[in-house]
C-alpha cells in the first residue's frame, strides 16, 4: 500500500488548518467590459487546488526535502478524497516536486547527488546562453526589467528573507532568460523551473552570508545592460560554478559525492 490509514502526528504541521472548499472560484484574465459583454468566470479543479497548495508548503520548506507523503493523510488534512490528492501529487510529479517510489509511495523531491549535477550542468547549457542573447537583444525597457528584478533581490537580502531571496534570484534568472527572446529556450526553462528553485534555495543555504547572493548577480546584470555579450556569457558559466561548488561540498559533508563534480 502507498499511503497509511493513520495520520502520523509525527509529521510536520503541512497547511493552515482551513480545509480546502469543495467548490473554488476565481476570476481570471478579466478584460475591459462593456454593458454587453463580461468575461466569464473560470472553475479551478479540485486537484489544482490541492497542487498549489502542495507546492507552495514544498518550495516554502513547510514540506522539507524527502518528506514521505501519504494521499490518507493529505486527504484528511485537506478535507478531499483521496483520489483528488492522488491527482494533484501526480501534477507535482510531472514537475519532478514529488517522487514515486515503489513499495513506499509518495515522497518530497530529494536532491540527490545526480539531481544536483545533472541541474547543474543543465543550467550551465541554458543560462550562459540565455545571459549572452539578452545581452545582445537589451534595450532600455530590458534593462529596466532586469535593474527592477535586481533591486527587488536587494531588498530580500537587506530584509534577510529566505524565502524571498530565492524567488528573487530564480526571477532574476526568469528575466534573463525572457529577454533572450528564446521561445525554445524558455519553454525548456519552464519545464525545470521547480527544481532550479529547489536548487538555487540549497545553493543559497550554503552561503556564511546573505549579502554574496547579491555581489554573484551584480556584475552578471550590470553585463548585460552594457550589452557585452561576451563577457555576460563567461560571467554566467562562472555563477552557476560557483553556486554548484558550494552546493556539492554541502553534500560531500554527508558523504555524498556527486558524478563529475567541480
Amino acid at each position: 500500500m502507498y499511503e497509511s490509514s493513520s495520520v502520523n502526528k509525527s509529521r510536520p504541521a503541512i497547511l493552515p488548518a482551513a480545509p480546502i472548499p469543495e467548490r473554488h472560484d476565481h476570476l481570471r484574465n478579466i478584460m475591459s467590459v462593456t454593458a454587453l459583454s463580461v468575461a466569464p468566470v473560470a472553475r479551478q479543479s479540485m486537484d489544482t487546488v490541492v497542487a498549489d497548495r502542495l507546492r507552495e508548503a514544498i518550495l516554502g520548506g513547510v514540506l522539507p526535502l524527502g518528506t514521505r507523503l501519504t494521499e490518507a493523510d493529505l486527504a484528511a488534512k485537506l478535507s478531499v478524497s483521496r483520489g483528488t490528492v492522488r491527482a494533484g501529487l501526480h501534477r507535482l510529479l510531472s514537475e519532478a516536486l514529488v517522487v514515486l517510489k515503489p513499495y513506499t509511495g509518495w515522497h518530497v523531491l530529494n536532491l540527490e547527488p545526480k539531481d544536483a549535477f545533472e541541474l547543474y550542468t543543465l543550467r550551465g547549457c541554458m543560462e550562459p546562453l540565455a545571459s549572452r542573447l539578452a545581452a545582445q537583444n537589451i534595450d532600455d525597457a530590458g534593462r529596466a526589467q532586469l535593474r527592477a528584478a535586481f533591486k527587488e533581490l536587494k531588498a530580500a537580502v537587506r530584509k534577510s528573507d529566505a524565502r524571498a531571496i530565492n524567488d528573487a534570484d530564480l526571477a532574476i534568472h526568469k528575466t534573463i532568460v525572457a529577454l533572450s527572446k528564446h521561445q525554445r529556450l524558455a519553454a525548456h526553462y519552464e519545464l525545470v523551473e521547480q527544481q532550479i528553485r529547489i536548487y538555487i534555495a540549497s545553493s543559497n543555504s550554503m552561503l556564511r552570508k546573505r549579502a554574496t547572493v547579491v555581489e554573484n548577480h551584480q556584475a552578471l546584470v550590470e553585463a548585460i545592460c552594457a550589452g557585452d555579450a561576451d563577457k555576460a556569457q563567461l560571467l554566467a558559466n562562472q555563477h552557476g560554478a560557483k553556486a554548484a561548488e558550494d552546493l556539492f561540498a554541502a553534500l560531500r559533508s554527508h558523504d555524498k559525492s556527486p558524478p563529475g563534480a567541480v
